[in-house]
């Protein structure tokens, strides 16, 4: 029952022993036997809380259970809460543990029956390793962890209740961790901001999409907006969410150079790609000659032809002309981005936002980061190169 290193496993394996045992026994006649077999495996547990020499993401909801099932057996509280307080200093500086008992700890703590003493005991002797290891990826990688099969009902199985409300809000546990270190700690805060800050760059596209902006909705509401640092934090998030999940506005091609569309060489390293990339890389030529010999192999590598019009004689490509096809297919996919984006930030408490981006709330909301900023002279040399009036005229086979 305790031969495995992860304390999750343990606790399992020793639950499954007590129930057996009770099934066993259904009428509990001998409840000195009773009282033997808790205390048995509560030695167990306590040896193992103060023996192990790894953790593992699942030990933080592990070690709430444990505390929740014994709440109301004096003799094991003591003798438990001692062995999870052990357990917890021997692995502070372990972010694995850090981070996902810190989501824990709030999730439980925001039930409305919950008892609070002993958490709230622990989370004092709790708070500056919690800090000091906070990660935000690791954080909202629990997060969405716990979201799934593995992790529903942790806290059900010990107390009988649903945590829906509390789970369905990724931002809510660091919320209430921001507001359990505000009214403890002077300087605490704004060392979690600046950590959020700076680690929010390591977030992949996935949590920013899931789990950024619902973030940013809690943390709004309880933060100092008119903090200098407040306002830094908060305008750096929405910037990098803005960068990233937007990316720069393609822009509108200004000569007959298409560097986008180019592939790289195939296999064979024939010439016929080498043509055709020279081709899209020169700002002059217009229209590209196939070779009858290779055009379906270059039409197969190079989109089916679809950025260019094709000419075609018997219904074989013979020539292709370079038009704006591809930049208005990546436009239409930007647009769709930033308006994504502007209705999530529309979604944001606008009050809160509009103090903490100050006087580049309309730049921001704008997204003016990664617009393309128009040029007139630009404008002027586009009128040369209107692409489809240059297209060639059908030609015969004959003509080729």
């Amino acid at each position: 029952m305790t031969k495995s290193e992860k304390l999750y496993e343990i606790h399992e394996n020793l639950n499954a022993f007590r129930d057996g045992f009770f099934r066993g026994n259904p009428g509990r006649s001998n409840q000195l036997q009773v009282m033997h077999l808790r205390r048995w495996l509560d030695d167990l547990t306590f040896s193992c809380l103060n023996g192990l020499e790894k953790v593992y993401v699942e030990d933080a909801s592990t070690l709430v259970r444990i505390i929740l099932e014994r709440e109301k057996e004096p003799f094991s509280q003591f003798i438990l809460y001692q062995g999870v307080r052990v357990f917890v200093k021997d692995f502070q500086d372990d972010g694995t543990l850090t981070n996902a008992l810190m989501v824990e700890l709030f999730l439980y703590l925001q039930q409305q029956d919950c008892s609070e003493i002993y958490f709230e005991s622990l989370l004092q002797r709790f708070i500056e390793p919690a800090i000091s290891n906070f990660d935000l990826p690791r954080y909202a990688s629990y997060i969405k962890t716990r979201s799934s099969r593995a992790f529903k009902g942790s806290l059900q199985n010990s107390r009988g209740q649903g945590e829906k409300e509390t789970q369905s809000n990724p931002g809510g546990p660091i919320k209430a961790f921001y507001e359990y270190v505000s009214a403890h700690e002077q300087e605490t805060p704004s060392r979690l901001l600046q950590k959020i800050q700076t680690q929010a760059s390591g977030l992949t596209v996935e949590q920013l999409k899931e789990f950024l902006m619902s973030f940013l909705e809690e943390i709004i509401t309880v933060v100092d907006v008119s903090s200098v640092g407040v306002q830094r934090c908060i305008q750096s998030l929405v910037t990098s969410y803005i960068t990233r999940m937007v990316g720069k506005e393609p822009k509108k091609p200004s000569d007959w150079a298409r560097p986008e569309e180019m592939k790289p060489d195939c296999y064979q390293k024939c010439v016929d790609c080498s043509k055709m990339n020279t081709f899209l890389r020169d700002p002059e030529l217009q229209h590209h000659i196939l070779p009858c010999e290779k055009t379906w192999h270059l039409k197969t590598k190079y989109h089916l032809f679809k950025y260019f019009e094709v000419d075609e004689v018997d219904h074989n490509p013979v020539a292709v002309a370079k038009t704006l096809n591809w930049w208005e297919e990546q436009q239409r996919k930007w647009e769709s981005r930033a308006s994504d984006a502007l209705e999530a930030l529309q979604k944001l408490p606008q009050a809160e936002l509009k103090q903490c981006l100050t006087h580049r709330y309309d730049e921001i909301m704008d997204l003016r980061a990664v617009k393309v900023i128009d040029d007139s002279n630009e404008s002027n040399n586009q009128a040369h190169y209107e692409t489809r009036s240059t297209v060639p005229q059908k030609r015969t086979r004959d003509d080729l």
